[in-house]
């Protein structure tokens, strides 16, 4: 077995660890996600300490231990001074990652997820953006990620009977994961009102690209629909 290995990671969470060292979370480009120490990081001679800040995008070097693995060298690549700089964005910064690290379990890798991540990270980083496209990348970063964990909605088709679905409002039970036509549908707080300019930008989202994240032009009440539905299909679905 290799000793140590070189790989990129977005760092998730540092925790404190013994009296001098430190632990952190990270998903990796190649290897999913890791448990590591970092030796030292409370003292002043510390060179890791400011690399391993939450949302950091760090090249390390991992040494192999008998117990733990370290982290052994690191060089940040990005540390989104703009992100944390800015409370609206530190705020859906740290629910995203957050979420990654309550999903995503060691001995997961996917070469999908850590781009999400990265783009997601890179376009909340862009200056001069309003706090309603801040949403929707947000919201736009929910849906591919479950999407990419199995959890895509169903927005062509009812989600009971299988109609096709066709006209310019639907029914959309978060609950169920999709649309429901009028027949199948049970009345109740699950069901929410699904405008056809928002099911075309949910369709688009699903099906582009993990790292394409496009801003299609959308009413204040539109990307509110969008928000509150990502939203609850979220909660929703989130795998326990």
């Amino acid at each position: 077995m290799e000793e140590t290995y070189s790989t990129k990671i977005i760092i998730l969470n540092r925790y404190d660890f013994r009296e001098r060292d430190s632990k952190v979370a990270v998903y990796t480009e190649d290897r999913g996600k890791l448990n590591l120490v970092v030796r030292g990081t409370k003292t002043l001679k510390s060179k890791l300490a400011g690399h391993i800040e939450p949302f950091n995008e760090v090249d390390i070097m991992v040494a192999r231990g008998r117990i733990y693995d370290y982290l052994a060298g690191a060089s940040t690549r990005q540390a989104f001074f703009v992100i944390k700089s800015d409370l609206d964005r530190m705020e859906l910064a740290g629910r995203g990652v957050k979420l990654f690290h309550e999903l995503i379990r060691e001995g997961i890798v996917d070469a999908n997820l850590f781009e999400l991540l990265e783009k997601f990270l890179h376009e909340l980083n862009k200056p001069d953006l309003s706090f309603q496209t801040l949403q929707f990348i947000y919201s736009s970063y929910l849906l591919k990620l479950f999407s990419i964990l199995g959890y895509s909605p169903i927005l062509d088709r009812c989600v009971a009977c299988g109609k096709v679905a066709v006209g310019t409002s639907f029914l959309f039970d978060y609950k169920r994961g999709g649309i429901v036509c009028t027949p199948c549908a049970h009345y109740d707080t699950n069901i929410i009102q699904l405008s056809e300019e928002v099911r075309k930008v949910l369709q688009y989202i699903v099906n582009s690209p993990t790292a394409d994240f496009v801003y299609p032009p959308l009413f204040e009440a539109e990307l509110g629909e969008m928000v509150r539905l990502i939203d609850n299909f979220s909660k929703y679905h989130k795998p326990v």
